[in-house]
């Protein structure tokens, strides 16, 4: 039967007064009968809200029911199964947010302090020189992980497991990343940290090689990277070079995807002709023939040419 008690078991801490002089961890962990208790609150929902809310999907309900049945081997072969840093997750994962946050024993007190249970199951197979380096065979490939933060630390580890040769580089000198330099001591310890590293060391038989390299120092490398193609989607476009009367415009479109852009023309908008009328001659003015221009670009489509009437110029002056 479950243990209804309302709220977590307490977990024992350093006393203020001492904690202010050291940078020890803070929080002492839970003893067995402690994690055992809190397990027991478990009350082992038909569909447990908690593993949706892990971001790893740990089966919960069932590391906790062995946890309560005191056989911490077996919870944490299904601890590390699905989770390569437990030690770290169960100290410094928001499991308010995630997987207690939606413990259904919350809903009317605390819920179930799964993290504190994590960290104790970790803890207690470290003490006991347990861990689980159980990997498919090899399958002959080889991956390089970029970084040793808790990102490349769980990719590492689950390629490991499937039979990958893993290498990890990291640029600083300690794998770890920000679990090492971005969180303090006595809220993550250092020893904590490297344990788990060790043990994704020793996955395979070293097929996760955790190596202090500096990244673009001390080594470099070719990368050539195939992408898909885009699938583009083109906006409306926009008109980049107006047409005129002999010349094709420009339209630019840009894909709104990848950001690239193809061009389409515009097709000149051709001479709009205007009549130029003829011009009769005068006695003093030559007169003009028929022709037309453009009215855009006023280019001059057929030329008029003089009308002379010297002729008829004559005979008026004659007569006057």
């Amino acid at each position: 039967m479950a243990n209804m008690q309302m709220t977590k078991t307490p977990m024992p801490e350093q006393d203020p007064q001492v904690r202010n002089h050291n940078f020890l961890e803070v929080a002492q962990g839970y003893t067995l009968e402690q994690a055992m208790n809190e397990a027991q609150r478990c009350i082992h929902c038909k569909n447990p809200a908690c593993v949706s809310g892990c971001p790893v999907g740990i089966p919960i309900p069932d590391f906790l029911a062995k946890v309560a049945e005191g056989d911490i081997a077996a919870a944490y072969e299904i601890l590390s199964n699905a989770n390569a840093l437990p030690a770290i997750s169960g100290r410094v994962c928001p499991q308010e947010n995630q997987c207690e946050g939606k413990c259904v024993r919350g809903v009317k007190g605390e819920p179930v302090a799964i993290g504190r249970v994590e960290r104790f199951v970790a803890d207690w197979a470290a003490e006991q020189g347990i861990a689980n380096v159980a990997t498919a065979p090899k399958n002959g490939h080889k991956v390089a992980v970029i970084g040793s933060g808790p990102a490349g630390l769980t990719c590492a580890g689950e390629l490991a497991r499937m039979g990958y040769d893993v290498t990890v580089f990291e640029a600083f000198h300690t794998a770890g990343g920000v679990l090492v330099y971005g969180i303090p001591e006595f809220r993550l310890p250092k020893a904590i940290v490297q344990n788990e590293v060790d043990k994704l060391t020793a996955l395979g038989a070293g097929t996760a090689t955790l190596s202090a390299t500096v990244a673009g120092q001390t080594v470099t490398c070719s990368v050539t990277v195939t992408q898909a193609p885009c699938q583009h989607q083109w906006d409306d476009g926009v008109v980049t070079t107006e047409p005129t009367c002999t010349q094709d415009g420009v339209r630019t479109y840009t894909c709104q995807l990848c950001g690239a852009t193809r061009t389409e023309a515009i097709p000149a908008t051709g001479h709009t002709v205007v009549i130029d009328p003829a011009v009769a001659p005068t006695c003093t003015h030559t007169g003009l023939t028929e022709g037309s221009h453009c009215s855009v670009c006023n280019t001059v489509i057929v030329a008029q040419t003089e009308l002379h009437q010297l002729a008829e110029r004559t005979g008026r002056y004659n007569a006057l």
